[in-house]
C-alpha cells in the first residue's frame, strides 16, 4: 500500500503535484495520469453525423448535418466548371488542396477548427456548374497544416480505374484522404477504393452533375500508399488527388 505521506510520482521522477505545476507554467492542460492532453496521442475519428453528398446543375446543397464536435472538416468538389465558392451554412473559410484543372475540377476542400453546430449544410455556390461534393466531418485531428499534399492523377482517356499519386505519411495515425472525378455516361456507376479507405460517392447524372467520391483512412504506419478508384463504368476522363494531415 502506498504511503499516504509521500507524493505520488509518474514517470519521469516528477511527482504529479509538480507536473501539474510545471504543465500549467507551460500552458497545457494535465491529464489525470500526468500526461499532458494536448500531446495525447488519439488518432482521428470521423464523425457518424457530419458527412454526406450532394449533386446538382446549379448552387449545390447537402441536407443539415449535425457536426458537433467535429475539428476538420473536408469536402471533395467534382466538375468540369470551377465552383463561385464552397463553404458551409457557418461560413466557414476552406483552404483548396492541389485541385486539377486540366482534365476536371476535382479538389479536396478542407477547414481545422472550423465554426460547428448540430445543425450545419454545405455548399458549392455556381450557376451551371453540374458539380457533386461529399463531405466528411472528423474529430481529435492535431494538425493545423497538410503533412501531404501530393496532387492530382487526371486522365483523358477512357478507364474505370484513377490511381492517385504515391503518398508517405510523416506521423503515425494520420488521417488520409483521397477525392475522386467521373465522366461516365452512366448514371448507374458506383465508385469504389481500396487500401482500406472508406468512400462516400454521387454518381454521374447525364446533364445534371459529374460523378465524384472522397475517401478516408486512418493509418497507423509511416509506409506509402497509392490507392486506386474503380468506376464500375469506364469513364471517358477521370481525376483522383491524395492528401494526409495529423
Amino acid at each position: 500500500m502506498r504511503d499516504r505521506n509521500r507524493p505520488l510520482v509518474i514517470a519521469g521522477g516528477l511527482s504529479l503535484l509538480a507536473a501539474v505545476a510545471y504543465a500549467q507554467g507551460m500552458g497545457l492542460s494535465m491529464g489525470v495520469d500526468g500526461i499532458p492532453a494536448n500531446t495525447r496521442k488519439i488518432a482521428p475519428s470521423v464523425s457518424a453525423t457530419c458527412q454526406g453528398t450532394a449533386a446538382g446543375l446549379s448552387n449545390v446543397i447537402t441536407s443539415a448535418k449535425d457536426c458537433t464536435g467535429v475539428n476538420f472538416i473536408a469536402i471533395n468538389y467534382s466538375s468540369a466548371n470551377l465552383a463561385a465558392s464552397v463553404t458551409d451554412s457557418n461560413s466557414n473559410v476552406y483552404t483548396i488542396a492541389t485541385c486539377g484543372t486540366v482534365v476536371a475540377n476535382q479538389c479536396i476542400y478542407y477547414k481545422y477548427n472550423p465554426t460547428v453546430t448540430s445543425s450545419m449544410t454545405f455548399t458549392a455556390t455556381g450557376v451551371g456548374i453540374a458539380a457533386s461534393i461529399q463531405v466528411f466531418g472528423f474529430r481529435n485531428v492535431k494538425g493545423v497544416a497538410l503533412d501531404k499534399d501530393v496532387g492530382n492523377t487526371q486522365q483523358s482517356t477512357s478507364s474505370t480505374t484513377c490511381q492517385t499519386p504515391s503518398l508517405t505519411p510523416t506521423n503515425s495515425n494520420e488521417l488520409i484522404l483521397s477525392g475522386y472525378f467521373s465522366n461516365t455516361d452512366a448514371g448507374s456507376s458506383t465508385y469504389t477504393i481500396d487500401s482500406g479507405m472508406t468512400a462516400l460517392f454521387s454518381p454521374f447524372n447525364s446533364g445534371v452533375s459529374f460523378g465524384g467520391g472522397l475517401a478516408y483512412v486512418v493509418r497507423s504506419p509511416t509506409t506509402a500508399i497509392q490507392p486506386t478508384w474503380t468506376d464500375s463504368t469506364a469513364a471517358a476522363a477521370s481525376a483522383c488527388n491524395l492528401i494526409a494531415t495529423q
